[in-house]
Parts: C-alpha cells; structure tokens; sequence
C-alpha cells in the first residue's frame, strides 16, 4: 500500500509513504503550505476519531498480503 488515507470527504487527502508527503489523491500532487494548513484540522480529527487506523486496518491485507 502506497497511499494512506487520511480525509475521504469532499476531495480525498492521502499520505504517500513513497516521498513523505501529503497530497490529492485526484491528482497526487502535494498540498501547498496553505492547503495543508486549511485541512491539518481534519486530519487531526481523523488521528483522534480512530478513522485513520481504521483506513490503515482496513488495507491491513494489502501491505503484508493474504494469509499473513
């Protein structure tokens, strides 16, 4: 898995363990300073909710594979 979700509402925010960086998943491009700023919010409320584990937990199948 390359991609770690960490907003799935309106526009899909993703983590790319590849570079580190937090990005679009539409696009993949990095989010500038001020785009990162507006969702951190977000991202912190998923980290606290569980939602993040949950996204990670539910691709959990993927990063070590069937049977694991």
């Amino acid at each position: 898995m390359n991609y770690l979700p960490l907003v799935v509402e309106d526009e899909i925010i993703i983590f790319d363990k590849n570079d580190g960086k937090i990005k679009r998943l539409r696009d993949k491009k990095p989010l500038s300073e001020g785009e990162l700023k507006m969702v951190l919010p977000k991202i912190r409320e998923n980290i606290e909710k569980g939602l993040v584990d949950l996204y990670l937990t539910m691709n959990f199948q993927c990063i070590h594979g069937p049977g694991e």
